[in-house]
């Protein structure tokens, strides 16, 4: 996949490659982004965006995993 300009939006972005990895996908999904100088802060706030989104998520699932571990699903 290969983006040629980038919206200062996370959420499109993702949306965009999730579309394109669907489930089920028995291939890697390479993703390019393609952008001038000028288009650089963009990309940086989408991809800090990005890593915040995946920390967010590992913190979740390591809650669930300590509830779930000290008997809270019940």
């Amino acid at each position: 996949m290969i983006f040629s300009g980038l919206q200062d939006s996370y959420e499109e972005f993702y949306q965009a490659v999730k579309r394109a990895n669907r489930v089920g996908s028995t291939k890697p999904l390479n993703v390019h982004i393609v952008y001038t100088d000028i288009e650089a802060p963009m990309i940086e706030t989408v991809l800090e965006k990005a890593k915040r989104v995946q920390h967010d998520t590992e913190q979740q699932e390591q809650l669930f995993k300590e509830s779930r571990d000290a008997g809270y699903d019940n």
